[in-house]
């Protein structure tokens, strides 16, 4: 789901995937965050789960994302999110790039 609401450019489903201290990060402000994201004209075009690890209430998930700019791949890298089960649903709750290439 999360995968498909940046392919979808779903900027409100995104927004709706991030855990409330994320949304706080953000200023709480989900326009804010929506213009940011369409200023950078980056977007995610694929991600690839490499492994995830469950404790409890939280799961760690690599992946490789690829971005992409105006329909071209731009870069990728391999990342690690921090997820967070609130009120049965995973959230995302923080990102860290841990490799890039191109």
């Amino acid at each position: 789901m999360y995968e498909q609401s940046w392919k979808d450019r779903d900027l409100k489903s995104v927004w709706e995937l991030m855990s409330p201290r994320l949304q706080q990060g953000n200023e709480n402000d989900e326009r804010k965050f929506e213009d940011f994201v369409r200023q950078s004209g980056i977007w995610i075009s694929r991600i690839k789960i490499r492994s995830i690890t469950v404790t409890r209430d939280r799961a760690t998930v690599r992946e490789s994302v690829t971005y992409a700019s105006s329909g071209k791949t731009v870069g990728e890298a391999l990342e690690e999110s921090q997820w967070v089960l609130v009120k049965g649903n995973w959230l995302f709750d923080e990102g860290r790039t841990l490799r890039t290439s191109r």
